[in-house]
């Protein structure tokens, strides 16, 4: 299991990445704004949206490659687009958890351990790329804070 874990108290969104208490690495969210860097494995990259008020933002590798997309779907759900394949995230009613489907097959979930807290998150989504499962953590992270896309609460950034 994917676990984030906010790194400090202040507003600084940023997540130390853990797989069974390893730390593997590092979200550092943007402030008011989607997107931010994401530091996996020694491997950086960069989720960027193409404007302060844009509700999609895409993952760059080292090379500028476009390595993946999340845009807003129907609703409060979210899709996102990696490695030619599609993922439907739908969240829950109150925005806490949302289910992860490719089709109408599931394959994984996201979830916030606590409603009122900002410092925990978690994805079961086995089989899924690395890079994929930490993307569609950080989205659904910066969709908590941002109160963008499903996230279950208005309000700015930390």
């Amino acid at each position: 299991m994917l676990v984030a874990r906010k790194m400090d108290r202040t507003w600084h969104s940023r997540y130390e990445l853990t797989i069974d208490d390893q730390p593997i690495g590092v979200w550092r969210g943007r402030f008011y704004r989607l997107g931010g860097d994401l530091e996996l494995q020694g491997h950086c990259y960069q989720v960027r949206s193409p404007s302060w008020f844009s509700d999609w933002c895409f993952m760059l590798d080292a090379h500028g490659t476009r390595l993946a997309t999340a845009s807003r779907g129907k609703g409060r759900r979210q899709i996102i687009e990696a490695q030619g394949q599609t993922y439907h995230l739908s969240p829950n009613l109150l925005g806490t958890a949302h289910q992860v489907h490719v089709g109408s097959v599931w394959v994984g979930w996201v979830e916030r351990a606590s409603f009122w807290r900002r410092d925990l998150g978690a994805a079961e989504l086995p089989g899924l790329p690395l890079t994929v499962q930490a993307f569609i953590l950080a989205v659904v992270i910066d969709s908590w804070t941002k109160g963008v896309g499903g996230g279950g609460e208005a309000g700015g950034g930390e």
